[in-house]
């Protein structure tokens, strides 16, 4: 497990909290990616935010409960 992990924010990347800002959950649900990594794409539209309401990504759990994969 990470205790902490230390980011160096550039203009090109940043890191931050799923729900700092309203837009990253609209930026999340329209991700795109190429056909050799839908699964994120996937994850990230379908499962991440159910994922960071339940904390399951803090317990080492994926796509909990409430997430649909097979879309």
């Amino acid at each position: 497990m990470i205790a902490s992990v230390e980011v160096l924010d550039t203009p090109k990347y940043s890191v931050e909290h799923l729900f700092d800002k309203e837009i990253n959950g609209i930026l999340i649900e329209n991700f795109e990616t190429s056909s050799k990594a839908k699964g994120l794409e996937k994850y990230l539209r379908h499962c991440a935010i159910s994922d960071e309401v339940e904390f399951a990504s803090r317990r080492g759990r994926v796509c909990a409960g409430s997430c649909e994969t097979n879309v």
